[in-house]
């Protein structure tokens, strides 16, 4: 049986209404030039209004800074974490967690200060992450042996 393929966008409100298989076509185009596929170099393809890449970017200076500086504050908030010495076992965590709450929409909040719903929430993505990596690994014979760790690690959560 013939392997298929079906490309799509992993984040559905990135796509911005572009065809995934059309920005395919320039990534590999670069591929098979020899050019390295960089943020750099799709930006600067990107630039030309007859670009399939185009409307991916933002490209009203004020709202692609202000989107930076969003992007920045992220990046900070993601960016701390603590170390915890319990019962001779050390742990690295992140202090905050992206969670939604209801009429209110998305934002971090502690660890140190979550709801049930709220940690619920955590392990549900976690176990859609782990799920992914999973099938991710499954393409690379060299990994094969990690299947069982991660099943082993989904089964504990679900």
């Amino acid at each position: 049986m013939k392997t298929k393929k079906k490309y799509s966008w992993q984040s559905k409100w990135l796509a911005k209404n572009v065809n995934v298989n059309e920005v395919l076509k320039v990534l590999n185009k670069f591929d098979a030039l020899g050019i390295p596929i960089t943020a750099e170099i799709l930006v600067e393809t990107a630039r030309s209004e007859d670009s399939v890449l185009h409307p991916l970017f933002e490209w009203n200076d004020s709202l692609a800074a202000e989107k930076y500086r969003l992007q920045q504050a992220r990046t900070i908030i993601n960016n701390i974490e603590v170390t915890i010495v319990s019962k001779h076992e050390t742990y690295v965590v992140p202090v905050y967690e992206i969670v939604t709450i209801p009429n209110e929409g998305k934002r971090y909040r502690s660890i140190e200060v979550m709801t049930y719903t709220e940690i619920e929430q955590v392990k549900n993505q976690t176990l859609n992450t782990l799920r992914q990596l999973t099938e991710k690994l499954k393409l690379y014979k060299e990994l094969q042996g990690t299947h069982s760790i991660l099943k082993d690690a989904i089964n504990s959560l679900s």
